[in-house]
């Protein structure tokens, strides 16, 4: 009988600990899709600015997409991107930082901030309380992507 209760007893733990164990995984775990796009409605969606910013010279340029389709694939490029959420400040420098600002109904909703090809920022116009968010990208993201509009 001692026996069945201390098996029983030490199953019960391990399984607590599994659970508290994945909470916290999945909590930290999340994505683009899950952050931004599935909190916006793609057709209210009247503007996507574009700001590349030069590391040495903070040279600055912009490029406004608006045409329905264009703003359609950049966010569904976007959606591909999981992340890990961060809590150290470290920033790595790279080349080049971009900006990803959505505006939805005339307003600006979302900003995206591409540290590097790993790091991301996220800001959310409508969270009063903690409107940055700083992430790592767990399957990478290629930010030729984004660069090809300003060679245009």
């Amino acid at each position: 009988m001692k026996k069945k209760h201390i098996i029983f007893t030490l199953g019960v733990a391990v399984l607590l600990m599994l659970v508290i164990t994945a909470f916290m995984f999945s909590s930290k775990n999340t994505s683009v899709h899950r952050l931004v796009t599935k909190q916006i409605s793609i057709s209210d969606v009247n503007e996507i600015k574009l700001i590349r910013i030069d590391s040495q010279s903070l040279e600055r340029e912009e490029v406004i997409i608006t045409e329905p389709g264009d703003i359609r694939s950049i966010l569904h490029n976007l959606n591909t991107i999981q992340l890990l959420k961060k809590h150290h400040s470290y920033i790595p420098v790279a080349p080049y930082r971009y900006d990803v600002l959505i505006q939805e109904n005339q307003a600006d909703r979302f900003g995206i901030t591409f540290i590097d090809d790993h790091n991301l920022e996220i800001y959310d116009a409508q969270n009063a309380k903690d409107p940055f968010t700083r992430y790592e990208i767990k399957n990478g993201y290629n930010l030729d992507e984004i660069a090809e509009y300003f060679e245009a």
